[in-house]
């Protein structure tokens, strides 16, 4: 399937609440800074920034996400929630 174009800000809005509502789920506080700093890369992304891939830690938790936020249609956010080795 082609790509049509770029992601559109209801798009990413959608996917960034479902991706924050999952660590909300697996008991991530609010004051986290790892949240928070995810939260930032979000709002940027959210607002028509490029897409963006990286890691944020969050050693509280003994874990790092792995960050996917694409800027164009046909892909999906994503973020992984690994466990330090």
């Amino acid at each position: 399937m082609a790509e049509r174009g770029s992601k559109t800000i209801t798009s990413r809005v959608k996917e960034s609440v479902e991706l924050i509502s999952k660590f909300k789920e697996l008991g991530v506080t609010d004051s986290e800074p790892g949240l928070t700093e995810l939260r930032t890369r979000m709002n940027e992304w959210i607002r028509g920034g490029p897409a963006w891939t990286g890691r944020i830690e969050f050693p509280r938790y003994d874990r790092y996400a792995e960050v996917t936020l694409p800027d164009r249609e046909g892909r999906i956010a994503s973020v992984a929630f690994n466990r330090y080795k």
